[in-house]
Formats: C-alpha cells, structure tokens, sequence
C-alpha cells in the first residue's frame, strides 16, 4: 500500500486544489456532467483557491468567453452538513457541489445543490495523482460510516411503529451520530423521543471498541413547569406521570428483556436542571434509572451498551418499547 500524505481534512481539499490546477479538464466535465450544466467543461479555470475556516473548501471561477462563473466545492470527510451552512454558502456562488466519501452521505441534500461528488470518482479525473482514494481509507473511523449503518436501519424502525412517528439520522447535541424518533402527539401536548446513538461523547480509535445505545424518553423542557424545587411543589410536573406508565404498565418485569441498564439518574448541570433529582428522589424514589436523559429534552431509560453486530436488534426493541410506552400513555 502507498504511503499515506494526506491525513487530515484540509490537507485533503488542499491536494485537491493542486490537482485541479495541475489537470482541470476531466474535473470540469465531472462538474458539467452531473450538474446538466454543459458550459462548465468548455470553460477555462481563471481562478482558483482554497478558504479557510468556515468558508468553501474550494472556490473555482470559470470563465467562459466574456462570461464568469463562481464554483464552489463543500467537502465532507466527517463534519455533519447543515442546511444553514449550504444556504449561505449558495449565496456566495452560482453554483455549489458537495464532495462526500459515498453518494448516500449526502442524503436529504443531494437537491439543495449543484451535484453530488464522490471522493473515489473526483480523484479518478486525475492521472498519476498524488491525493489517492487511500487517503480518505486510512482515516480514522469516520461518523458519517456510523450514519450509513443508522441510515440502513431507517425503513424497518418505521414500518415498526407505523404511521405518525418520525425517525431521521443525524448528530446529537454531543455531535455522535443518531436514529432520533419522535413519537405522535399524546393528549397533554408532549411526544416520546429518544434516539438509537453512538455511547460516550467521542468515536473510538478502534471499531471494534465502537458501543451503541437506546435512550427512550419523554419530552421535557428547560422550564420551572417541569423542573420546580422538589421541597416547593406537592403536584408532580407531568413527565413523572409517563415514566411512571412506562414502569407500571410496560417495563414491569421484562427491564430485562428490553436491555434496560438500572443505573444512576444524573442531576442537571444548569438550572432548573440541577431540580431534576430531587423530583426524582420525590416522586420515583426506587426507579431512580428510569429518569435518565436531558432535561431539556427527554428522559427515560438507557439501554445496556452493544456492539455494532447487535445494532439491528437493539433498534427493533427500542421501536417496540417506544411503541408500548405510548399506546399505554394513550389508553390511561
């Protein structure tokens, strides 16, 4: 295997600049071929250059006669995309490509721009080139792979809960990669929601240490409402009331069964966060677990942690407990 060079995301877009330069032509009749935009491969490369951070990897301008056409180049190794990147990076363009490791990376962005790239196909436009599809292998464990593997797992989550839920891939508020759910409305205003994640706040170096894990929650807010001082109210704020639904009438004896992990409940940090366990203490003194999460999101039980083999299976039963928890909230 040839040396790596490349080992790190703005190394990569970098070398792809030089090459670009150094042999434009079979990389602008990529960019014309998968945009419909046949002038690009007639146009000269008038300008070109890489930007830094928070800016377009790479900018090219192409002109064409007394005609001038900016073309921008979003890479993407590992970094989510996010609407509000490519929205403001459209406006500073005529035209704007993303550059992902597979097709499926780009997935509920694939018509906000010009054309979808792939790595492997972008350094196949260049002879003897020095970036090589090697690079991008020799990465670390990339999120965005995790979120393939997420992706695949979509449509049965959804045939198992059926219509009115939602499930879609994406980051958590730690940045790891998830399969967020959200349940219908129930009567009181709030949804079930909880996620299928990667454990822990960082990937691992090594796959085979790489851990996932179901939280199943309720919706809560960063509000007195729902997180009063414990010793100043005698009525429990209303997620009390469906975890204990989920206890009573669907965990009871099967916490087993469900990979339901009986650890502890955290307190907030911030807040009326740090009200949190003392309304737990109060109100579910001896189902402390079942009361695991964010508080300015949801909580409910974690699930024990299971190797990427397992992923498949653990997402079938987190399907079938957020689907239980709320045809008993519905019932009562």
């Amino acid at each position: 295997m040839d040396a790596v060079i490349f080992t790190s995301e703005p190394m990569l877009t970098r070398a792809l600049a030089a090459e670009i330069r150094h042999a434009p032509m079979r990389f602008l009749e990529l960019l014309g071929k998968r945009s419909g935009d046949s002038g690009l491969a007639s146009s000269g490369l008038s300008g070109l250059r890489c930007e830094g951070e928070g800016k377009i990897d790479v900018l090219l301008t192409l002109t064409e006669g007394s005609s001038t056409k900016t073309v921008g180049i979003e890479a993407k190794l590992d970094h989510a995309i996010t609407q509000t990147q490519l929205d403001k990076e459209k406006s500073e363009v005529d035209l704007l490509f993303l550059l992902v490791i597979e097709t499926e990376d780009a997935a509920g962005f694939d018509q906000e721009v010009a054309g979808v790239l792939t790595w492997r196909e972008v350094i196949d436009c260049f002879q003897s080139s020095r970036l090589t599809i090697g690079d991008i292998e020799c990465l670390p464990l990339q999120k965005v792979a995790v979120e393939r593997s997420l992706r695949q797992l979509k449509p049965a989550v959804e045939q198992k809960l059926g219509p009115g839920w939602t499930v879609g891939v994406g980051r958590g508020g730690s940045g790891m990669p998830s399969l967020a759910i959200w349940s219908p409305r129930l009567s009181d205003g709030r949804v079930l929601r909880g996620q299928i994640q990667v454990s822990g706040r960082g990937m691992p170096a090594d796959k085979e240490q790489l851990r996932f894990e179901y939280h199943v929650g309720v919706e809560t807010s960063d509000s007195r409402t729902d997180f009063p001082r414990a010793d100043k109210t005698s009525e429990a704020p209303g997620w009390v009331k469906h975890l204990q639904i989920l206890r009573d009438s669907v965990l009871q004896d099967n916490a087993e069964r469900f990979q339901v992990r009986k650890g502890h409940s955290s307190n907030g940090r911030r807040g009326v966060g740090q009200n949190k366990s003392g309304l737990v203490k109060k109100y579910l003194p001896d189902s402390p677990w079942i009361a695991a999460g964010y508080f300015d999101w949801a909580l409910g039980p974690k699930s024990e942690q299971v190797p990427e083999s397992e992923l498949p299976q653990l997402a079938n039963t987190a399907a079938e407990l957020f689907s239980q928890w709320f045809s008993a909230s519905t019932s009562e």
